[in-house]
């Protein structure tokens, strides 16, 4: 990670599920403090794709 021995990092631990009770994949990933950024976006849908009138 070429960091510091000791120093911060941001561990994160990711699941990816298939269903509710059938998970496909775990990702773990550690970020040393000084390098990692962050950001998302998220949009909002009004209506549920079984709701939609065609």
């Amino acid at each position: 990670m070429q960091a510091e021995p000791g120093s911060h990092a941001l561990a994160i631990r990711r699941q990816y599920f298939l269903s509710p009770y059938t998970m496909a994949e775990v990702s773990l990933s550690s970020h040393p403090a000084e390098r990692y950024g962050h950001s998302s976006a998220l949009k909002r849908h009004d209506e549920a794709p079984s709701e939609k009138s065609e």
